[in-house]
């Protein structure tokens, strides 16, 4: 029960006791109450939750977080948790890390070079030996190696 609605209640309980007391003509009093009966019937909706209820003439209503706002506004109306207002003509809401060009040309040449040397060491100089020079495969120590079993 809203508080309107038990005001109401309690102004007719009021007006038939001084009715019923003689207190207050009858007439007067009936209509009076009627009146009042007229008016509790416009307070009947029950809420539920976060929201607002407007009964009656003229009534406004806003709910959790809202803002009534009559006549003109001539600037910003900012309202909730977590806003952001942004006067700019460019606006970036989320930036993303691009790494400089320098950066990665520097880190591909780090890994050819890394890459190169991998395999400069892991061939096998035979024409040192006195093989010959022109030898179609190259030797490598994955080929020649062997596990010892200790």
């Amino acid at each position: 029960m809203t508080d309107e609605r038990e005001k109401i209640e309690a102004n007719i309980q009021k007006l038939e006791e001084l009715k019923a007391a003689g207190s207050m003509p009858a007439d007067l009093a009936d209509a009076s109450i009627a009146a009042l009966k007229k008016e509790l019937a416009t307070y009947t909706a029950q809420l539920e939750g976060d929201g607002a209820i407007a009964q009656g003439d003229g009534a406004k209503s806003v709910g959790k977080g809202g803002v009534l706002i009559e006549g003109g506004v001539n600037g910003s109306v900012v309202v909730g948790d977590n806003n952001h207002v942004v006067r700019a003509e460019t606006y970036i809401e989320t930036q993303i890390y691009q790494p400089d060009l320098d950066s990665i040309k520097h880190q591909r040449a780090l890994e050819t070079y890394l890459n190169r040397l991998s395999r400069a060491c892991l061939s096998l100089p035979l024409a040192a030996l006195g093989g010959e020079d022109s030898v179609e495969s190259d030797v490598t120590l994955d080929k020649v190696y062997i596990e010892l079993n200790t």
